[in-house]
């Protein structure tokens, strides 16, 4: 399971639009989402965070300021468009063409359009086998960073090659600059053997270990 694109409009219909596929290669790449405080970096992760955590028929959690979310996924080679209106309290999904709404509050089971997920109700991500998507370690004494690093690398321990990555701000963890850049090596080698990763960021030494699509400023 993969995430295609993130659309996120707050109240004040601004904007901010994501595209995780290289447009020249055609293929998954790890991503750094770079901007100054308040540019909605932290946004984007909570929103793709909510697209796959959220049951499919009702959402737990809301976004402070967030008045849509809508995103494409790749589910087994399937394209399914989500969108989630926090304003009309409603979810909808558009798979093979076909377009299912319900209320966000709604507890009934209406999985007739997923006939092979039964009458379970649960999380996207465990649905479709993700067992990782936040890498958030307990930890965050910025005076240890070898203790920061390695409570990174055992959340990474667990991740398989069907997760989702989300990193906010990895150097908050007490990493100077080698562990930075070692951690971001680890992270684009696991990207390689299929574990989709994206990453916020203002650290020059993980920016620079990105190149072109795969850096994605906001303003």
């Amino acid at each position: 399971m993969k995430i295609l694109n993130i659309k996120v409009t707050d109240y004040n219909d601004k904007t901010i639009e994501i595209d995780f596929v290289d447009p020249l290669a055609g293929m998954f790449m790890p991503c750094v989402i770079v901007g100054p405080n308040g540019s909605g970096k932290t946004r984007i992760l909570d929103a793709i965070y909510s697209v796959f955590y959220h049951t499919v028929d009702y959402v737990k959690f809301s976004i402070v300021g967030v008045k849509c979310i809508e995103a494409t996924v790749e589910i087994n080679d399937v394209e399914l468009t989500i969108v989630i209106d926090y304003q009309v309290g409603s979810i909808q999904r558009t798979i093979d063409s076909s377009t299912f709404a319900y209320l966000i509050d709604d507890n009934e089971s209406n999985l007739d359009y997923f006939p092979h997920l039964g009458n379970n109700i649960a999380p996207l991500r465990l649905l479709y086998g993700i067992k990782k998507v936040f890498v958030n370690p307990t930890y965050s004494d910025e005076s240890n960073g070898e203790y920061g690093y390695t409570s990174i690398c055992k959340e990474l321990d667990i991740v398989e090659k069907n997760d989702i990555v989300l990193m906010d701000c990895p150097e908050n963890y007490g990493l100077d600059s080698a562990r930075q850049r070692m951690l971001v090596h680890r992270l684009i080698q696991m990207s390689r053997n299929g574990t989709q990763v994206i990453i916020a960021s203002n650290s020059m030494e993980i920016i620079r270990c990105f190149r072109g699509n795969s850096i994605k400023s906001l303003r």
